[in-house]
């Protein structure tokens, strides 16, 4: 079976080097579940709404979800169950609300929207390395009080677990990933760090006490970035080996949300596994980790 070139990593498939089963059908084989899931459906048409409104359509932000969701769901035909319309009526719900929550108030300038970021990783000596590191920036945004600099990241929640902020990668990869960005854009400046643009997953309502929506600025040491990109570069030493050994690698938590969990459960039983792999999962074509990729000047 063919697998990818090993090139790099993203802060999503550091993730799944947790388990090296889970990495290499997810990575280096490019397996995705042919059934849409519905968080991560939302989630994509919340970003793309947000995307468009942010690139200056501000007042066609919930028609443009409206019509992804309709698209959306012509393309998936029988598997746009109930459940899955009733997640894009939230969605829609959500966004009339955010619009209406943020107009004329945000406190920053969009310099640019959604772009997919590629820089090679430095080696512990400091020297350039042949691995990159890629991640996706909902966009870069200028303080209109300080003129400071941000990437600007959407998400959406069903809980707000503020603690593991501090601990999330994928937020110091965007600050690292970010200066080179704004280099591609012509600004000689700093990313500060991240703006957390979170919507919670949940209708309005009387009822309703939890805030709708939580906006926080994250910020990255030079210490804790380093040690991010060390990390980095030595999963990529170690996980682009020819003789990686690859074995699941049980975890409670990690495999009750693991896409995988019914196909390697099928392997460890010995039972027909690879025809679970094929009928339920599709590979996607060659490439990279992330699609429409700024590769920058090394």
């Amino acid at each position: 079976m063919s697998t990818r070139k090993f090139s790099g990593v993203s802060p999503s498939q550091l993730d799944a080097m947790g388990c090296r089963q889970q990495w290499k059908w997810g990575y280096p084989e490019g397996y995705r579940p042919k059934k849409a899931a519905i968080p991560l459906e939302l989630g994509d048409g919340i970003h793309q709404a947000l995307e468009h409104h942010y690139e200056g359509n501000r007042t066609g932000t919930v028609d443009y979800f409206e019509n992804w969701s309709y698209n959306r769901i012509n393309q998936l035909g029988i598997e746009a169950d109930e459940k899955f319309i009733a997640a894009m009526e939230l969605g829609r719900m959500m966004l009339e609300e955010y619009v209406a929550e943020y107009e004329n108030k945000d406190n920053f300038e969009v310099i640019a929207t959604e772009k997919t970021i590629r820089h090679k990783l430095p080696t512990p000596t400091g020297g350039r390395s042949k691995y990159s590191l890629t991640a996706r920036l909902d966009g870069l945004v200028r303080m209109l009080d300080t003129g400071k600099i941000f990437s600007l990241e959407h998400k959406t929640y069903a809980r707000l677990d503020t603690r593991s902020m501090e601990m999330n990668h994928q937020f110091t990869a965007q600050i690292w990933l970010g200066k080179y960005m704004a280099e591609a854009l012509g600004l000689e400046e700093h990313v500060q760090g991240v703006i957390y643009n979170g919507l919670r997953k949940q209708a309005p309502g009387p009822r309703v006490k939890a805030p709708l929506f939580h906006r926080e600025f994250l910020y990255r040491t030079e210490s804790e970035i380093a040690a991010m990109l060390h990390r980095a570069y030595w999963a990529c030493r170690e996980f682009s080996k020819k003789s990686l050994a690859i074995y699941p690698q049980p975890n409670p938590i990690r495999c009750s949300m693991c896409d995988f969990r019914e196909v390697c459960l099928e392997k460890q039983r010995g039972g027909d596994w690879e025809f679970l792999l094929e009928e339920n999962f599709t590979r996607r074509d060659s490439g990279e980790d992330c699609d429409a990729t700024t590769q920058t000047k090394n």
